[in-house]
C-alpha cells in the first residue's frame, strides 16, 4: 500500500532518500540502466498517462513532493538528471496515493525506494 502524500513527504526527508544512501550510489550506472531500458520507460510512461488522465493535473501537493525528492537527490549526489528521474517517480507515487489507484508498477517503484534503491528494471521486484 502506498503512503498518503503527507507521509510520503515526511519519509522523503527522514528515511527514503537519506543522504547517506544517496551519496554512495553509482549515478551513472543507474542513469544508463534507466535510459537503455525501453520496457521500463514504456511501463513508466503508461502509468504516468493513466494517472495524469485520472487526475487532470498534478496540483500543489504533488509539486511539493516532486520538489522535496529533487532537492534531496540533487543535494546528495549533485546529479540533476537522476534527481529529475526520482522526482518524476515520486510524482507518480503521490498521484496514485491521492487518487487511491492501485498500479503494480507504481507500487514496485515505492517498494524500491523503501528499500533504499533507485528503481531500474533490475531492482524492481517481480
Amino acid at each position: 500500500m502506498l503512503p498518503s502524500p503527507d507521509v510520503l513527504q515526511q519519509r522523503i526527508a527522514v528515511d527514503v532518500l537519506r543522504p547517506s544512501t544517496l551519496e554512495t550510489l553509482d549515478c551513472d550506472q543507474i542513469l544508463d540502466e534507466r535510459d537503455a531500458d525501453a520496457a521500463f520507460e514504456q511501463a513508466w510512461s503508461a502509468a504516468r498517462r493513466q494517472l495524469l488522465g485520472a487526475s487532470g493535473a498534478s496540483g500543489k501537493t504533488t509539486e511539493a513532493i516532486r520538489r522535496a525528492a529533487f532537492m534531496a537527490v540533487s543535494t546528495a549526489t549533485h546529479q540533476h538528471e537522476l534527481a529529475s528521474y526520482v522526482s518524476d517517480d515520486f510524482e507518480l507515487i503521490a498521484l496514485a496515493s491521492m487518487l487511491k489507484v492501485e498500479l503494480p508498477f507504481v507500487s514496485q517503484l515505492w517498494q524500491c525506494y523503501e528499500r533504499g534503491v533507485i528503481p531500474t528494471s533490475a531492482s524492481m521486484m517481480p
